[in-house]
């Protein structure tokens, strides 16, 4: 089965979030939060990453409205 759009967006997205966050606990100096935040590096940058293809969808569906609005009828 191929992935639609969204799932393209949403992975690409998951995997931006992830990169920048472990690159920000690299150079964290509290090592203790930084561990937290490592531990549960997946289910942060899972979560950005549906927050945005939802955020996503929604400017796919105005973009589908205005174009409805616009067309002219035949």
């Amino acid at each position: 089965m191929s992935e639609s759009k969204r799932d393209v967006v949403r992975s690409m997205m998951i995997r931006r979030s992830k990169n920048a966050i472990a690159q920000q606990i690299a150079v964290m100096s509290n090592r203790e939060h930084a561990e937290v935040i490592r531990q549960n590096l997946n289910g942060i940058s899972t979560c950005i990453g549906w927050e945005i293809a939802e955020e996503y969808a929604f400017l796919e569906l105005a973009d589908i409205m205005e174009w409805k609005r616009t067309r002219v009828r035949r």
